[in-house]
């Protein structure tokens, strides 16, 4: 082939977040102001580190400033938006594109796992506040937390925020997602671990670091360089390749367990007639047992799942499992235009 509960922890500065005081029995109206605190700076800077269940944490780093200036550092890439244009930069092959920025790019910037819950600084409403209940105290690390629950996008998908009943601060959250995957059809759970060491929303932002400065040796390359007969995995990145490309998108789910996943991908994904189709598609793969939270997403509960979305990620129209040659073409070519 080519090529989850979640858990995150937040600890957050004695000095940030200050505004966000819990209300006891309304956790709809503390989790409204911490999104509320977000949106009202005019900065934010935030490191932390991630894991994936007993993996090596790995670090981020997230700097924001109003009205639409932007840096995510991530293991894989550097995303700069500089209020014209967003370059990203891609480490492990020493290139980078650049493309117009847009209100509605910036704010998909901020709707991983990983950074979602930064993402009000720019959309005060990115977070469900009108669904937080409050789930009453709760001991964690030695400490008294009182817990709220906030549902996010996907099929059983919440996260539980921990807040500090000495200071009202946010100091601990956990995202969990339960999802059918195997061969049993059996629920699953993995947990991603983030830990923030740093976090302000407060002082002037320092703009030269929204200019992006191209590493040495580096390479700028067009979307059509980067994209040409290319497996996305990262949704999020494919769609701005769509956007800025004109094309919709191509989502083949699927999982290593599964045999006709196979088949579809030997008799029709590595084959030259399929593979002219990315003039009208950019084409993702999503693993559901890698990819939990996507799959729970867009509802997949077989494999495969063959699905066209437009450039913004809603759905067109899609095929569920795998019959043969014709009937896929029959499926995709009414949308390569």
């Amino acid at each position: 082939m080519r090529r989850t509960s979640i858990a995150l922890t937040t600890l957050v500065g004695a000095g940030a977040l200050s505004a966000f005081v819990f209300a006891h029995g309304n956790g709809a109206t503390a989790l409204t102001q911490y999104a509320e605190t977000l949106n009202k700076a005019s900065s934010l800077s935030v490191n932390f580190t991630t894991r994936n269940g007993d993996e090596a944490p790995v670090s981020y780093s997230v700097s924001l400033a109003k009205p639409n200036l932007a840096r995510i550092d991530t293991p894989q890439k550097l995303i700069v938006a500089d209020g014209a244009n967003i370059t990203t930069y891609y480490k492990a092959k020493n290139n980078y594109i650049v493309s117009p920025q847009s209100d509605s790019d910036l704010k998909s910037m901020l709707k991983s796992d990983e950074l979602v819950l930064f993402a009000p600084f720019f959309d005060a409403g990115a977070l469900n506040t009108a669904s937080a209940k409050d789930l009453g105290p709760k001991q964690l690390g030695g400490a008294t937390m009182e817990a709220i629950q906030i549902s996010l996008a996907g099929k059983d998908h919440t996260a539980t925020a921990y807040v500090s009943q000495d200071n009202g601060l946010v100091q601990r959250a956990q995202i969990s997602l339960n999802t059918v995957s195997g061969m049993q059809g059996e629920q699953k759970a993995t947990r991603r671990i983030l830990v923030t060491t740093s976090f302000s929303v407060a002082g002037t932002a320092d703009a030269t670091q929204y200019a992006f400065k191209a590493p040495d040796g580096s390479q700028q390359i067009t979307l059509a360089d980067l994209s040409a007969d290319k497996w996305y995995t990262d949704l999020s990145e494919a769609e701005q390749v769509a956007k800025a490309t004109n094309r919709k998108l191509f989502v083949d789910f699927d999982a290593t367990w599964c045999g006709p996943c196979h088949m579809l991908h030997d008799q029709v994904l590595v084959t030259d007639d399929f593979k002219k189709l990315s003039k009208f598609f950019v084409f993702v793969e999503i693993d559901v047992d890698e990819q939990k939270t996507v799959a729970a997403n867009y509802q997949v509960d077989a494999m495969p799942t063959q699905m066209i979305l437009d450039a913004s990620g809603t759905m067109i129209d899609k095929l569920v499992g795998y019959g043969g040659p014709d009937m896929f073409y029959a499926f995709v070519n009414k949308y390569a235009n």
